[in-house]
C-alpha cells in the first residue's frame, strides 16, 4: 500500500498535465484562440481544481475508503477527458456558430468555464484524497510527498504530450490512451484487479479496434466546420491544423484562425 500512493501521486500530475494540454488546445481552436482565451480556460481550470480540493479536503473521518475513492476518481477523470474534448469540438455546431465567426466574451467565458470545470474538479479532488490515503499509512509528511510527486508527474506529462504524443497521435486518441492508463491503474486498486483490467482492456480494444476512436475524431472535426468538408486535420506541437474545402476552394486554418485560401490574393 505504501508504494501505491507515490504511483498515483505521479499519475495525478502526469494525467492532469496531459489533460490540460488537450483541453486547452481543443477550446482554443473552438473559441478561435488568442491570449484571452488561454486566460479564460486557465481560470476555469484553476476554479475547478480549487473547488475539488476544497470539497474533498473536508473528508476527515477515519473510515474514509481512500484507496477505493482514488480508483473511482481516476476512472471518472479518464472518462471525462475524451468527453470534454468532444464537447469542445462540437459546441460551435451545437450553438449554430458559423466558421470564422468570433464569439462574444461573455458566452466564450461561460463555455470555457463550463467545459473545463468538471474535469478539473475531479483532478482537484484527487489531491486531498491521496494526501488522506498517504497519512492513513502513517506518513507524517503526506501533503509534501504527494505534492512533490504530482509536480514531477506534471512536468513529465507536459514534455511527453508536447514532444512525443502530439506529433504522432490525434488528440482524441491520446485522450483514450490516458483513459486506458487510468482504467488499468484503477483496476490495480480493485478487489479483483485481473477482472477489472480485462474489462478495461476489452473496452479499449473495442474503441480502437472497431474504428470508433477514428470515427469520433472525424465526426467531431466535421462538427466544427458545418457546410465545409474537412480534408485533413493534424495536431502539431505548435497548434491544430485543418485543411477544409468548399465549392472547390481550399482553406487552411490554425487553431480555428484563417491562414490561407486558394485563389485569395491577400493570403498568397
Amino acid at each position: 500500500m505504501r508504494k501505491d500512493v507515490p504511483v498515483f501521486s505521479f499519475l495525478l500530475g502526469f494525467s492532469s498535465s496531459v489533460a490540460q494540454v488537450l483541453v486547452m488546445r481543443a477550446l482554443v481552436a473552438a473559441l478561435y484562440g488568442n491570449e484571452l482565451i488561454f486566460v479564460l480556460v486557465l481560470v476555469g481550470w484553476l476554479a475547478g481544481i480549487a473547488a475539488g480540493s476544497l470539497l474533498f479536503g473536508l473528508l476527515r473521518r477515519e473510515d474514509v475508503p481512500w484507496r477505493a475513492l482514488t480508483g473511482r476518481l481516476s476512472v471518472l477523470a479518464g472518462l471525462l477527458l475524451p468527453l470534454t474534448v468532444l464537447a469542445a469540438r462540437s459546441v460551435r455546431g451545437i450553438l449554430g456558430i458559423a466558421p470564422g465567426m468570433l464569439m462574444d466574451l461573455v458566452p466564450a467565458s461561460g463555455l470555457a468555464f463550463a467545459l473545463v470545470f468538471p474535469l478539473s474538479f475531479v483532478y482537484g479532488g484527487l489531491f486531498p484524497v491521496l494526501v488522506g490515503w498517504n497519512r492513513s499509512t502513517g506518513e507524517s509528511q503526506g501533503a509534501a510527498r504527494v505534492y512533490a510527486l504530482e509536480a514531477a508527474g506534471f512536468v513529465a506529462g507536459g514534455i511527453l504530450v508536447t514532444f512525443v504524443l502530439l506529433p504522432f497521435l490525434p488528440a482524441l486518441s491520446i485522450a483514450f490512451v490516458l483513459l486506458a492508463v487510468n482504467l488499468l491503474a484503477a483496476a490495480w486498486l480493485s478487489p479483483r484487479p485481473a477482472l477489472c483490467a480485462l474489462a478495461g482492456g476489452t473496452l479499449m480494444a473495442f474503441i480502437f479496434g472497431s474504428g470508433l476512436a477514428q470515427r469520433l475524431a472525424a465526426d467531431s472535426q466535421a462538427a466544427q466546420w458545418p457546410g465545409f468538408r474537412v480534408l485533413e486535420s493534424r495536431d502539431t506541437v505548435y497548434g491544430s491544423l485543418q485543411l477544409i474545402e468548399k465549392d472547390g476552394e481550399l482553406s487552411l486554418f490554425e487553431n480555428g484562425l484563417h491562414v490561407a485560401t486558394t485563389g485569395d490574393a491577400l493570403s498568397s
